[in-house]
């Protein structure tokens, strides 16, 4: 029905496993021919037997912390503190695994920082910094 309707991918499921660890899930887009390939943060959630033919899905890679083991940030990651460093941390630590790993795309999701529910204190300075690897 999506593809009938002119849809030509999905991003709703999430890769929510580190681009570096062994088991991950963070796959290149891939087409919904044979369901998802994702975990979707849930054990079986993705396991429903799908078949969207010709569909493709983009999922939505987590943002880790430097450690790899603390909870992930899927959007918005500025709003879990206000240090703009930290956030940056994030940032480059995720990217790095996909840059170093087998070179998965790396996303940014990130509601629009003037929408009226984003509480001003959360609004951090815009992450100008470029990612320098040194």
């Amino acid at each position: 029905m999506l593809s009938e309707n002119g849809f030509l991918y999905d991003s709703s499921s999430t890769s929510a496993t580190p681009a570096g660890d062994a088991g991950t899930d963070a796959y290149f887009p891939y087409t919904l021919d044979n369901g998802l390939a994702n975990d979707c943060f849930t054990d079986g959630l993705c396991d429903n037997g799908l078949s969207l033919k010709g569909l493709w899905e983009i999922p939505m890679y987590a943002t880790f912390e430097s450690d790899s083991a603390t909870p992930v940030h899927l959007m918005d990651p500025q709003l879990d503190t206000t240090d703009a460093a930290t956030v940056l941390g994030w940032l480059k630590t995720t990217f790095l695994q996909h840059y170093n790993g087998n070179r998965q795309p790396f996303g940014l999701y990130l509601h629009r920082e003037s929408h009226p529910s984003v509480p001003t204190a959360h609004r951090p300075p815009p992450l100008s910094h470029p990612f320098d690897t040194d």
